[in-house]
């Protein structure tokens, strides 16, 4: 996570990950019985659009991967700084997954 926390700082995002979250992709790890190298999979593949969004976005804000981010079940909050009191939207590029 530090290491994508850093590529994402270098864009001005700053990438929250909160607890639940966390615990959310190592249950998916281990229901596909992966190990570590499935969690980073899991964190990459979910991070992916967001990578390729965030440096055409050029405004610096705070990306929130939730628990129901990793499901699929909704896209990530973005919170855009300097931004008017509440401003928060969905990244254009960034897809929600179809529920199972």
């Amino acid at each position: 996570v530090k290491q994508y926390e850093k590529l994402f700082s270098m864009d001005g995002v700053k990438l929250t990950l909160p607890r639940e979250a966390l615990e959310t992709v190592a249950e998916l790890a281990l229901e596909r019985n992966t190990g570590a190298r499935g969690l980073r999979s899991i964190i990459e593949k979910l991070l992916l659009d967001y990578m390729y969004d965030m440096p055409s976005e050029q405004q610096a804000g705070v990306l929130t991967i939730t628990e129901k981010a990793v499901t699929g079940e909704e896209k990530a909050d973005f919170q855009l700084l300097n931004a008017p009191e509440g401003k928060r939207g969905k990244l254009p590029g960034a897809k929600a997954k179809k529920s199972q």
